[in-house]
């Protein structure tokens, strides 16, 4: 897990130094022949909702579990929202749907590729 937060951190840095040198991309608000990919990648990100019930079950002080969901789920979507809204807005419409196929290739985009 750590290493995912260095890869996510590594793309944040790339995406703001873009942004400081080039500033933003044109884009589009909303695109309809690419809402069904769009709607299958959010599927597929909250599909740990899976893993509630299981959660629930082993902590100690389950009257804090409502809280700890809340929590989770804010950052969950706060992290996604920033980083997709954040890549869309440097790469424009030329974005890929995996990251790291519009990064520069270098020794560290290979290593964070290895580890994800």
């Amino acid at each position: 897990e750590v290493l995912m937060v260095l890869g996510l951190t590594y793309v944040y840095y790339w995406d703001f130094s873009v942004i400081l040198k080039d500033g933003f991309q044109e884009m589009a608000i909303f695109r309809p022949e690419r809402f069904d990919v769009g709607l299958g990648l959010m599927v597929f990100a909250f599909d740990g909702i899976a893993l509630a019930l299981p959660l629930e079950e082993s902590m100690q002080h389950r009257q804090h579990y409502p809280m700890v969901l809340i929590a989770a789920m804010t950052i969950c979507v706060l992290l996604y929202a920033s980083f997709g809204t954040l890549n869309y807005a440097v790469l424009g419409d030329d974005v890929n749907d995996v990251i790291f196929f519009n990064l520069p290739q270098n020794r560290i985009i290979a290593s964070v590729e290895c580890f994800y």
